[in-house]
């Protein structure tokens, strides 16, 4: 409530702001004008001759729109109904909606709403809303804009021309996004900005179209999607770049009731939920969002789920709709269904095989009860079970087959669905161009309005009747009749990229046209009232044609082109010559004739934004700061030689295009101005007469209109003429490419160009400028969409307006200026009535058309194929051909008289062999030449080297390829798989197919023989350890303390023997003594005795049975991973083993067979000698081994097998090549063979 009551009193604030009286801001801007004329009509110091008088705009309903021939056929979402039965629709093009009845009427009935105004009608337009232009329906709901001046009227003093139309216009730059209201009496159009104030949504009633309200600020530059609630109480829009905000409106009071940012990237679409008005899904670029309307301690927020894709790959998401149990299903960019449930995927659906559910991006996606129905790019309406859908399931992926399909051709692109009254029927929006009633029930697909896709590059208008023909980037070449509304013929090329109507001069009855399309292709048609008759069709250019522009005379035709060249062809009775080209030295911007047809105007450097980008080039330096006007001067065409080539000379004039005068009053410079070189005593104009001096644009002027530049070398031409009263030159000149676009007329003087009239026309830059056939209104299409039109050359009055969302890429008027035709990179073409406009002076052109006599031509063959040589490419290919077809008679030639010098040496040697012995001349002598023979085994040999040497890279190459497939695939085999098979029965034995252990596996197979060697050694040591220690324990050494040792005996003396003796005696008794003071006790353990049974008690452990309550496992036998591990290899080597023995035995036994069929072969041998000697036929037994019994034969191959198969090869690209039938009811596809006689069937 908080949040609403604070959005009214914002929108009560708003509303009063709008109502303040004009008065003071009247009275203000009054007094500026006023200024400004004092400033405008003062003299000068720099100024030499008298200032031309301010221009006044005219009012806005003095050029009024007409009608709209084009749609935006790529753009979402750009169509909804306006009745139940969908035979009125409403859909945006450009700044305009328009309402179209598809049933009664056709293109005739067509209302619209536009979205614009010019500065004399803004305050009136935000005082009083308005219709005019009895079914064309407009309503300038705009605000003053700051300096207008409100109303202009015969009192006040006359205005300056709008130097920057982005002040002139509200700020509606297109209409962004519609929505009908659920009960089809209201509908909703979300404009796009490009000012200062964010733009609206506005809400009409249906069919009255009457205004309804206004909802501001929901987006700073626009909006992308517009969506009513089911029950139509809510309205919420998604704003686009750069803020991305989704906001939920209460549209009946004009409040906001939610805002959030939606997200960060694109948003393509949002849509409440049927069942809950309180929840919303948006989607865009990589995401898709499910929002909640929830109240929490602040009030009602809305807050967001963002969905994650988890394991699925991320994806942009177009088209989505609720399932009845509350899931999300929606198409992904990869063609298959994304089910959602919460913000996470259940499932993908796809169809068997692993085949997407589309062929590409999913765009729409809608559940009606228990069917799911979706369209996609590759042009098929599928119908989906939706129980299936939503079934529980396991898997991530659900395969699923549709219940039916529908495809609506080879090239349709479906942007948008309608439903129609009945089930099953819908009317479907192509991305490529059309709408089409299609039942999906029935299987029927009507087309039920053609229209164009792409941006429009080029439309021109007869000069006898009004038709109007336009080509555009879809290759359709389009032929209406505007004053009825109606198209006449439609053709489809490769894509266009201008067009010109053929002059009076051409063609008297005002019916033939040319195109220049992106591939090089010049075209001539003829328009009668059955077809579109084509007169011609070649190749001059290698790349895109810019420019196709008639001679006055008639007799020639001059073509630019992107490769930097124009060609000229010769016109004469619906024939069309070419002559010959030249070089221009870049890409041709604009192309014109002087009257006298003697010379050409040609513009090149960069281009100005026709296509709605501006490309700034990274290295500046290579860019002219000047353009720079060529003017070719052509010789007579008679006395030039093109057999050889079609580059003609040709003499040229170059003149740099002076910077303005208001840029260099902008832009303080020191010297001289151009207005202070002119003459100072130039003579005044003459009463009526065109002003000749340089216009002075004011200080404001100077100072808004032609800001300084901050890089100058960057200037254009979007077009430059001569005039054909005068003689001067017309020139659009762009100071930048965002302009301000200036309009100039030069005379040559002294070799240079000098200005006699400068027009500001717009701040924004001038896309193409062209005068009416009488040369008394210049017509100016601007970058910013908008145009305008002044009367030439006094440039008094002036009338300007905005209808294109894009780029003005062709501008033209009728030929008495009853209506002004325009047509924009959106890929709309507006006609427009002017006050000008007289019924008496409309030609019908069926009428027109049915009187006059067609031309005698015929029609001509078209180039259809895009690698077709060009007009010079041929010439010079025509050339080699004669040398070659020349070179290849002399060899034909020569070949012949050497063939007769071969028979007749043939038939010398015949006769030569029936001579005798003795007669025949020695076989040496019939060599006609050794060293040609020995030459021409040099040169052969050196052939054959140099191939070898030419495929070496190659058979290398072929070889490693090879030897990298063995390696990853063979070299790891030990056993291939080999079956043997019995004689005379189907038992067969077979091999297991066995890989070699891997270097890892033996290395791990090697360290745990290791380890069991190491334990077996310990194992063996550990006895021996024992028997050590026992006999070292029973080798005790007595050591005998205080004896002395056994000196000599002495033999002197019987006394010392005696002695010896004695002491003996005393020392045994000692050691005795001592032996039985270590007599163990009884009652004493001895220490080592203990320290033993110690040891074992510890390290033996005690040895109950298994099955004793109180067993333990001891820890040298307990089981652990690493024992596991080395047992795990050990089985693994087993495995191996046992393979491997029993695969030697399997090959064993294939070997044995084959030394029984080799014996078997041979005694077959004996006993055919033998039958043949007795006369006895039999059948004998002859086995022979099977493929699969020796697989390693597969990679030996003979001459034969290489044969066999580059036919089989062959074989297989002739059936990808044959045509395929395709059914439009059940969508099956066959590849049976078409013959050449069934190819148009």
């Amino acid at each position: 409530a908080e949040l609403m009551a604070e959005a009214e009193e914002q929108a009560e604030q708003a509303g009063q702001a709008e109502q303040a009286p004009p008065e003071a801001a009247a009275a203000d801007s009054t007094t500026s004008a006023k200024k400004d004329d004092a400033a405008a009509t003062e003299p000068t110091e720099t100024s030499a001759a008298p200032v031309v008088p301010r221009a006044k705009e005219l009012a806005a309903a003095s050029i009024t729109l007409d009608h709209c021939f084009g749609f935006e056929s790529g753009r979402r979402y750009n169509l909804v109904h306006a009745d139940a039965a969908c035979n009125t629709v409403l859909y945006a093009a450009g700044c305009t909606v328009q309402v179209r009845n598809l049933v009664a009427g056709g293109d005739a009935e067509q209302r619209h709403i536009a979205f614009n105004t010019t500065t004399a009608d803004a305050a009136a337009g935000a005082a009083e809303e308005g219709t005019t232009g009895g079914a064309a329906v407009s309503t300038p709901l705009l605000s003053p804009t700051e300096g207008d001046g409100g109303t202009a009227d015969a009192q006040s003093p006359p205005r300056p021309p709008p130097p920057v139309l982005a002040k002139s216009f509200h700020a509606c730059f297109g209409v962004g996004a519609i929505a009908m209201h659920p009960s089809l009496n209201y509908f909703a159009v979300g404009e796009k900005g490009g000012g200062t104030q964010p733009p609206p949504i506005r809400i009409f009633e249906y069919p009255s179209l009457a205004p309804a309200g206004v909802l501001p600020s929901g987006a700073q530059r626009g909006y992308t999607h517009l969506c009513f609630s089911a029950s139509g109480a809510k309205l919420a829009s998604v704003a686009s770049a750069p803020d991305f905000t989704l906001t939920v409106w209460d549209w009946q009071r004009q409040a906001i009731l939610l805002r959030t940012k939606a997200f960060s990237q694109d948003v393509v679409r949002v849509a409440f939920s049927p069942s809950d008005e309180g929840s919303l899904t948006s989607s865009g670029v990589g995401h898709i969002i499910f929002w909640k309307m929830a109240r929490t301690f602040t009030g009602l927020k809305l807050q967001g789920e963002i969905g994650k894709f988890g394991q699925f790959e991320l994806s942009d998401i177009y088209g989505f709709s609720e399932l009845p149990s509350g899931n999300v299903i929606s198409g992904n960019e990869f063609g298959t269904f994304y089910v959602w449930e919460g913000r996470n995927i259940k499932c993908e659906v796809t169809r068997p095989g692993g085949r997407p559910c589309h062929d590409g991006p999913i765009e729409l996606v809608f559940v009606e009860g228990n069917v799911v129905l979706s369209g996609g790019h590759d042009g098929f309406i599928r119908r989906w079970d939706a129980d299936a859908i939503e079934s529980p399931s396991a898997e991530n992926t659900l395969v699923i087959e549709p219940l039916s399909e529908l495809r609506l051709g080879t090239s349709v692109q479906i942007k948008a669905m309608i439903k129609g009254p009945d089930a099953g029927h819908w009317l479907v929006q192509d991305g490529n161009g059309g709408l089409y009633k299609v039942s999906v029930k029935d299987q029927k697909v009507d087309l039920a309005l053609p229209l164009p896709a792409g941006p429009i590059r080029g439309m021109d208008v007869s000069h006898s009747c009004t038709l109007m023909a336009t080509v555009g980037s879809d290759g359709a070449v389009r032929v209406h009749d505007y004053a009825l509304r109606a198209l006449l013929h439609v053709s489809r090329f490769s894509a266009g990229t201008c067009l010109r109507w053929a002059p009076p001069v051409v063609d008297s009855r005002g019916l033939t046209f040319a195109t220049g399309h992106a591939d090089g292709v010049f075209r001539a048609f003829y328009c009668s009232r059955s077809h579109l008759m084509l007169l011609a069709a070649l190749k001059p250019h290698t790349m895109p044609i810019t420019q196709i522009e008639y001679s006055p005379s008639g007799k020639l035709l001059a073509t630019g082109s992107d490769d930097g060249t124009v060609f000229f062809l010769a016109v004469a009775d619906a024939e069309y010559t070419p002559l010959g080209f030249v070089q221009a030295g870049g890409i041709v911007t604009s192309l014109s004739w002087r009257p006298d047809s003697s010379r050409v105007l040609l513009c090149f450097g960069p281009a100005p934004p026709a296509a709605g980008a501006i490309v700034v080039p990274k290295d500046k330096s290579k860019v002219e700061k000047d353009p720079v006007l060529v003017e070719l001067t052509l010789q007579d065409w008679s006395e030039l030689d093109t057999t050889a080539s079609f580059e003609v000379p040709v003499t040229r004039k170059d003149y740099t295009i002076p910077r303005s005068e208001s840029q260099t009053a902008a832009t303080p410079t020191p010297g001289p101005t151009a207005a202070a070189e002119a003459p100072s005593s130039a003579a005044p104009p003459s009463a009526g007469a065109p002003s000749t001096a340089v216009k002075q644009p004011s200080a404001a002027i100077a100072a808004t209109a032609l800001p300084q530049l901050a890089d100058a070398g960057l200037r254009s031409v979007a077009s430059a003429f001569f005039l054909r009263k005068e003689g001067a030159t017309v020139t659009a000149v762009n100071e930048s490419p965002r302009g301000p676009g200036v309009v100039c007329i030069y005379a040559v003087q002294d070799d240079r160009l000098a200005l006699k009239l400068e027009i500001p026309v717009s701040g924004a830059a001038i896309t193409f400028a062209c005068l009416s056939d009488n040369e008394d209104t210049l017509l100016c299409g601007l970058a910013d969409g908008s145009f305008c039109t002044w009367d030439f050359p006094q440039f008094t009055q002036y009338w300007c307006g905005r209808y294109h969302d894009g780029p003005v890429s062709q501008i033209r008027a009728h030929k008495d200026l009853c209506y002004i035709i325009t047509s924009g990179s959106d890929g709309n073409t507006f006609s427009f009535k002017t006050p000008l406009y007289d019924p008496a002076k409309i030609i019908n052109s069926a009428k027109f058309m049915a009187e006059v006599q067609p031309p005698a031509a015929q029609q001509a063959d078209d180039i259809t194929s895009a690698t077709v040589y060009s007009l010079q490419e041929a010439k010079i290919k025509q050339k080699a051909d004669k040398m070659c077809e020349e070179a290849e008679h002399r060899k034909a030639s020569m070949r012949q008289e050497l063939v007769s010098l071969r028979e007749q040496f043939l038939k010398l040697l015949h006769e030569h062999e029936k001579l005798l012995e003795d007669q025949r001349v020695p076989s040496e002598e019939w060599r006609v030449d050794t060293d040609l023979e020995q030459r021409i085994a040099v040169e052969t040999q050196a052939k054959v080297d140099m191939v070898r040497k030419e495929l070496a890279w190659e058979s290398e190459y072929k070889e490693l390829a090879l030897q990298k497939l063995k390696d990853r695939y063979l070299t790891g085999i030990d056993t291939d798989r080999i079956v043997v098979l019995a004689f005379n029965s189907d038992c067969s034995v077979a091999t297991f197919g066995l890989a070699k252990l891997s270097a890892a596996t033996k290395k791990k197979i090697a360290v745990v023989h290791s380890l069991m060697e190491k334990e077996e050694d310990t194992k063996k040591s550990v006895p021996a350890q024992k028997a050590g220690k026992q006999a070292e324990k029973l080798a005790t050494t007595v050591r005998l303390e205080g004896g002395t040792k056994l000196g000599h005996q002495s033999t002197s003396t019987m006394q010392q023997r005696i002695e010896e003796r004695k002491r003996q005696r005393q020392q045994r008794q000692q050691a005795w003594e001592l032996f039985k003071l270590g007599e163990p006790n009884d009652a004493i353990d001895d220490p080592e005795d203990v320290e033993t049974i110690r040891s074992a008690q510890k390290n033996m452990g005690d040895y109950p049975l298994k099955m004793s309550p109180d067993y333990r496992v001891p820890d040298n036998q307990r089981i652990n991973a690493d024992k596991k591990r080395r047992q795990k290899i050990l089985l693994e080597e087993s495995i191996f083993q046992l393979k491997k023995t029993f695969n030697s035995r399997v090959l064993a036994l294939r070997d044995r067979k084959v030394a029984l069929i080799d014996k078997i072969c041979r005694w077959n041998e004996e006993v055919r000698e033998l039958n043949k000697k007795l006369g006895v036929q039999e059948t004998l037994f002859a086995p022979s081994l099977e493929q699969r019994e020796v697989p390693e034969k597969r990679l030996k191959y003979t001459p034969e097998d290489v044969t066999a198969f580059a036919k089989k090869q062959a074989q297989q690209a002739e059936v990808r090549t044959r045509p395929q039938c395709f059914c439009v009811c059940c969508g099956t596809v066959c590849t049976a063979f078409v013959g050449p006689q069934e190819k148009g069937s």
